[in-house]
């Protein structure tokens, strides 16, 4: 989240898709990850 408010898109892109996938990601804010992840766009 910090690299998004950032600006840097790239690297907050990179940093989101590994959290999401790892088991222990607090799934508290996972829905918010998603969500940033998804207005990133590709």
């Amino acid at each position: 989240m910090i690299a998004v408010k950032m600006g840097q898109k790239d690297q907050a892109r990179q940093f989101l898709q590994k959290a999401l996938v790892k088991p222990n990601f607090s799934f508290l804010h996972a829905a918010e990850a998603r969500t940033t992840l998804a207005g990133l766009g590709n």
